[in-house]
């Protein structure tokens, strides 16, 4: 057998010996190398998606128990709102609980649009003013039956962002001076309502809802204003004093002359 030095053997294996001159080895290993060199690549690509995914995950789990936490909170919360809704009703004298309880139906109802709005939210946690304000205005208007009093809106170019929390009492809010706009506004079906949303001058953050109207005005209405105080204090007074109260708003109903307007500033 023909014994071969070292360097015989390194220089047949890179393509330098006699017998490899038609064929090297060469660029055989070196492609097998960078074939080896790109699945180590991949691999090491795989593993970092696996740990991304994992932290993904992860992520994913701790957002769900803190939203499943969040909905049991607010479920809770309007759970006693409507609790609270349903007890004043059943308080009012026996010749208008009928009207209460239709009251209290509504105001539900009110608490029902907040959550489609937010249902179909990304973030589970705030609301668009403007979609539920809209469509509160025109439910109330559909129920009080006064379908050709106009309904007009003067609202900011930019969104207004509200948690839920405060979300629902803002709107019930909203619903109860509707519903007395229409009740005692438009005796003759007829008329103009203006909602205004604007930025407050006090503070950032802060805005201020107009809901005026163009009828007789504050004089004998159950809105009734003694310096700066409501004389009565029927169930929607109640309402919106308590509703105000725990979202830190303030509120007034003035006479402007043309009507009446209610005011309430809230922060976003």
């Amino acid at each position: 057998m023909e014994k071969y030095s070292q360097d015989d053997i390194r220089r047949k294996i890179i393509g330098l010996g006699e017998s490899s001159v038609r064929k090297s080895y060469y660029p055989l290993l070196q492609e097998k190398i960078f074939d080896l060199e790109e699945k180590q690549r991949q691999l090491m690509e795989t593993v970092r998606t696996l740990e991304e995914r994992e932290v993904e995950l992860e992520k994913l789990l701790e957002e769900k128990d803190a939203l499943l936490h969040e909905v049991n909170h607010r479920v809770k919360n309007n759970l006693q709102i409507i609790t609270s809704l349903l007890n004043m009703a059943a308080h009012a004298p026996a010749k208008s609980f009928e009207k209460s309880f239709h009251d209290s139906l509504k105001q539900v109802e009110t608490i029902s649009v907040i959550y489609q709005d937010f249902i179909f939210s990304e973030s589970y946690t705030e609301v668009t003013l403007l979609a539920f304000l809209k469509l509160i205005a025109v439910n109330a208007r559909a129920d009080s039956s006064k379908h050709d009093v106009e309904i007009g809106f003067e609202l900011p170019d930019e969104e207004v962002i509200i948690s839920i929390d405060c979300a629902i009492p803002l709107a019930l809010i909203i619903n109860e001076a509707l519903s007395n706009a229409f009740q005692h506004a438009f005796t003759d079906n007829v008329g103009r309502l203006i909602i205004t949303v604007q930025a407050s001058e006090k503070a950032e953050k802060n805005w201020i809802l107009s809901i005026c109207d163009t009828g007789p005005g504050l004089a004998g209405s159950s809105c009734d204003m003694k310096n700066g105080e409501h004389v009565s204090e029927g169930f929607g007074i109640q309402l919106i004093s308590a509703l105000s109260l725990q979202i830190g708003a303030e509120y007034s109903y003035t006479d402007t002359g043309d009507g009446a307007c209610f005011k309430i500033e809230f922060k976003e």
